[in-house]
C-alpha cells in the first residue's frame, strides 16, 4: 500500500547475492565460510554492533564473526508477525517462518541492484557491489 518516490510499492523485490568472507579474504572464507545467499530479497541489515537503536536485536545469527547480517527473503510472510516478535526479543531461528534469516561472519561481499542505505543516509549509487568488514581496533592517545 505503501509507495516510493517513483510510485512503485514501498516493499518490493530487488536483486542480491551475499557472501561471507573474511577479514582480508576472498568470500567464503573466513568465519564460518561457505555461506552464498542468492536471489530476491525485501531488505538485509548488517551490523557490527549487538543491538539496534530502541535496543533493537534481530540478528541471533550462525557462526562466529564481527558483522552480522540478516537477510528478509522475497515474498516477505507474516512481516508484521515477524517484526512483532523483533520488539519483543524473541529473535531467533524460528522466525525462519516468517522469511528471516540471520548470519555472523568476518565480512561479507554484496551485489545488489536496490537502494542502500547507511546509518539512515541513502547512497547516491543504487547498484553495485559493496563489501562490508569491520574497522581495525581503534587506538586512542592522551
Amino acid at each position: 500500500r505503501y509507495l516510493d518516490d517513483d510510485g512503485a510499492p514501498l516493499l518490493r523485490p530487488s536483486r542480491l547475492v551475499v557472501t561471507r568472507g573474511g577479514a582480508g579474504g576472498s568470500a567464503g572464507s573466513g568465519a564460518g565460510g561457505g555461506m552464498r545467499l542468492e536471489g530476491e530479497h525485501a531488505f538485509s541489515l548488517m551490523t557490527p554492533l549487538a543491538r539496534l537503536s530502541l535496543g533493537l536485536a534481530p540478528f541471533w545469527g550462525e557462526g562466529p564473526g564481527a558483522i552480522a547480517l540478516t537477510h528478509a527473503g522475497w515474498p516477505l510472510t507474516g512481516f508484521r508477525r515477524a517484526m512483532v516478535k523483533v520488539l519483543a526479543g524473541r529473535t531467533g531461528p524460528g522466525l525462519g517462518a516468517h522469511g528471516l534469516t540471520s548470519w555472523r561472519g568476518d565480512g561479507f561481499e554484496i551485489d545488489h541492484d536496490g537502494p542502500v542505505m547507511i546509518d539512515g543516509e541513502m547512497l547516491p549509487a543504487a547498484a553495485g557491489r559493496l563489501s562490508v568488514t569491520p574497522t581495525p581496533p581503534l587506538a586512542f592517545l592522551r
